[in-house]
């Protein structure tokens, strides 16, 4: 009788194994799936909802809300970026910077035509621009520099990169922020949204030869140092190597106006490496690192 209870008793436990492995096999299963039906039923967030689009913008990072229309506004050739009140001096520079650098880059639309299909069936521009006026709402407190506010705790970095731009139909462009560092943010974003589209084809080919996009050769041509480093130069009075506006040829335009940006960063920081290639890194280390990550994401 032992023996037949006993033979009875072991494919129970045999049968009770296997459900058990099988589950654990489920778990991530069901897991996933919930997870992915949560993230569909939850409501799109705002800041995603208010994305209109006439043409995409080219613009990185990608603003939190945008809207974008169809129409092409060019840049004046007396284009100048001017400042409501008195500002830090890193960001006058950085604005002398922006205002050079669209000018000299002479960045070419990436497409096949290189732009040219914006100006198939209009010779001209729909709306001249001629001035970005930079508007700090600092509500008459001290203005921080650049620099000030880039090295304040990663909490208050969001809102203290906060900006808007607009550059409607018209000859006139703003950006309004509370800080310095966010009207930094949105010149950088202002000087992305512009490309150079060649008078004739003989300075097409010279800026691009047999297909090729050109890009700068050295650092210097790019004008990009940190800001505060010692080989930085005042844009406005080095000349050296820079186009003369009396010398340009074709047009600098942005193809999507009228454009309304509303950005900010999502997170206080950027992003998180570590470089185990080259650096060894024990265990606690690491571990100390993923719960820093896990308190700020919580």
């Amino acid at each position: 009788m032992d023996r037949i209870g006993a033979r009875s008793v072991s494919p129970l436990f045999g049968n009770a194994r296997k459900l058990l492995k099988m589950i654990t096999y489920l778990i991530p299963l069901f897991a996933s799936a919930a997870f992915l039906l949560s993230t569909n039923s939850v409501e799109v967030p705002a800041s995603h909802s208010q994305i209109k689009t006439g043409r995409p913008l080219n613009a990185l990072p990608l603003p939190t809300r945008y809207t974008t229309g169809d129409k092409i506004i060019c840049l004046s050739p007396d284009f100048s970026i001017k400042f409501d009140s008195q500002v830090p001096e890193d960001l006058k520079k950085a604005a002398q910077r922006v205002e050079s650098g669209i000018w000299d880059h002479k960045h070419q639309y990436l497409s096949v035509k290189r732009g040219a299909e914006f100006f198939e069936e209009n010779n001209g521009c729909d709306y001249t621009l001629s001035t970005l006026e930079v508007i700090l709402d600092h509500h008459g407190r001290h203005v921080p520099s650049i620099m000030d506010s880039a090295i304040r705790p990663a909490e208050d970095r969001p809102d203290l990169e906060a900006y808007t731009l607009s550059i409607p139909l018209g000859n006139r462009a703003m950006i309004k922020s509370p800080t310095a560092l966010g009207a930094y943010r949105g010149l950088t974003t202002f000087e992305n949204l512009f490309y150079h589209f060649p008078a004739d084809t003989e300075e097409a080919g010279e800026s691009s030869k047999s297909g090729e996009l050109t890009r700068p050769d050295s650092l210097r041509e790019t004008h990009q140092l940190p800001l505060g480093s010692g080989g930085q130069t005042d844009q406005a009075s080095d000349t050296t190597g820079s186009v003369s506006r009396g010398e340009v040829k074709g047009r600098w335009y942005a193809p999507a106006a009228p454009y309304e940006i509303e950005d900010k960063p999502a997170f206080g920081w950027r992003a998180v490496m570590l470089d185990t290639s080259r650096n060894w890194f024990g265990k606690e280390a690491i571990l100390k690192v993923r719960f820093q990550c896990i308190k700020k994401l919580m």
